[in-house]
């Protein structure tokens, strides 16, 4: 483990132990979701959202949030926009309605990040192997992990 994942186990053992009420302000957001009870978002401000780390995650109040928390890949269904996180998306073994052309592959560790092209949108996701760059693979997912943000929201994400 590396000084920071450390020092992160650290915090949180002794936060836990002595039940201390702690407020952490950081910009990395690994570090609030594995150490907090509740997290914050503000912009500007004005507080976006406070909530539990999973639901925040999961259900976030807007695009801002979302944003803030990971990647999120755009989706067109009914000519409505809707986003899905990486880690919901898999490599399907048959032909599904979701066609992705491979742009890179990264290698993480245990897994690769996958980046391509869905329908003009880049998106990105997990696979156990790796992918060779212009290969074209299906993917899939579950529509309750689709998310929906207000049309106000719809060019926020790049």
């Amino acid at each position: 483990t590396t000084i920071k994942e450390s020092m992160r186990e650290e915090i949180y053992k002794i936060i836990k132990k002595t039940n201390t009420t702690t407020i952490l302000v950081t910009h990395d957001i690994k570090d609030a979701l594995n150490i907090s009870d509740r997290i914050l978002i503000f912009k500007a401000g004005i507080l976006q959202q406070y909530d539990a780390p999973v639901k925040m995650y999961c259900e976030p109040a807007n695009c801002y949030c979302a944003e803030i928390l990971g990647d999120m890949n755009k989706i067109f269904i009914k000519d409505e926009s809707y986003y899905v996180r990486p880690e919901k998306i898999n490599i399907s073994p048959k032909k599904s309605k979701y066609e992705v052309l491979v742009e890179k592959c990264f290698f993480q560790g245990k897994e690769y990040k996958i980046k391509g092209k869905q329908n003009n949108e880049t998106w990105h996701f997990f696979s156990s192997q790796p992918l060779v760059e212009n290969e074209r693979i299906f993917v899939d997912f579950r529509k309750t992990d689709l998310i929906y943000f207000d049309p106000v929201c719809k060019n926020f994400f790049k």
